[in-house]
């Protein structure tokens, strides 16, 4: 089997377009067509439905997929396994993070991690929470960072508590309470993110059976998010460390009652069988987290 033709495959099915893949790959658009039917003549059957606006995947490469990464996975880790019996780690890992960790953690692991193993990638992928399981559930990453839900066939790794916080504009009327209800949302001029981005939040109000029913608009930014509750435009239910990251000012942040948290770290399919640089990545993750956590 050759590995090249199939990382072809799976980078024309991340981008669904042929000359976008090429782009990517340094290779010609007549080379990554030319490798696309060589595998389909392999296998046997269509692998990409062509059409104006780039390509989409046939029910048959739907299926294949997974099947592909989970093999490409399995490929990196004899590299890097024999690298590392060699004494020269390298290698490449890939990560899906949240944007709140991948502004306030990853720089910190990364700088560090680097400086030691300067030759392993990494590849960063952020995007709203159903993006992050579809990679992670689908083999296109090696770990995720992100927050603790039922995931039967995958490790859970705890790194720290992130508290839910109400913000407010300056001068709002909430601004002398210490404590905000979460009921307070049912009526409040409301800014958020839609449910298939930030699961979480969506999540506890659901739980809490509260419902806003004064939704001035919805933003997958965070930071959009908080930009419009300085210019008074509404308010919002945040994160800590999303807050923390985006900046105080103008903003008037209050606890919640009840008081609710989620729980950060990493998703993993299985540490014990995960490449030696994710292994060690992971040693890291923890150990610098734990230092920025008792800061």
């Amino acid at each position: 089997m050759d590995i090249s033709k199939w990382r072809v495959f799976t980078k024309v099915a991340e981008v669904l377009n042929v000359t976008a893949a090429a782009d990517q790959l340094d290779m010609s658009q007549s080379g990554v067509s030319y490798t696309l039917k060589c595998l389909e003549q392999e296998t046997g059957f269509p692998l990409f439905i062509r059409h104006p606006q780039g390509v989409t995947l046939t029910a048959s490469a739907q299926e294949l997929l997974p099947v592909i990464h989970n093999f490409l996975n399995e490929k990196e880790k004899v590299d890097q396994t024999i690298a590392q019996i060699n004494g020269m780690t390298r290698g490449v890992i890939r990560i899906a993070s949240y944007q709140s960790i991948g502004i306030t953690w990853l720089p910190e692991i990364l700088e560090q991690f680097l400086h030691d193993f300067p030759h392993i990638h990494i590849n960063i992928w952020e995007g709203g929470d159903d993006d992050v399981e579809h990679a992670l559930f689908n083999n296109e990453v090696d770990l995720a960072f992100t927050s603790l839900r039922e995931r039967p066939n995958f490790e859970w790794i705890q790194l720290a508590t992130d508290q839910l916080q109400a913000i407010f504009p300056e001068g709002h009327r909430c601004a002398s309470k210490e404590c905000i209800p979460l009921t307070l949302f049912k009526d409040e001029l409301f800014i958020t993110s839609p449910g298939f981005y930030e699961h979480d939040v969506n999540y506890f109000l659901k739980m809490h059976d509260v419902q806003p029913e004064n939704i001035l608009c919805h933003s997958t930014e965070a930071f959009s998010i908080m930009a419009m509750v300085r210019k008074g435009l509404g308010s919002s239910l945040l994160f800590t460390r999303i807050i923390e990251a985006g900046g105080l000012h103008k903003l008037v942040v209050k606890p919640i009652s009840p008081p609710i948290s989620r729980q950060l770290g990493i998703a993993i399919a299985s540490k014990e069988q995960a490449s030696p640089a994710a292994k060690i990545f992971i040693e890291y993750a923890e150990d610098i987290v734990s230092v920025m956590n008792d800061a």
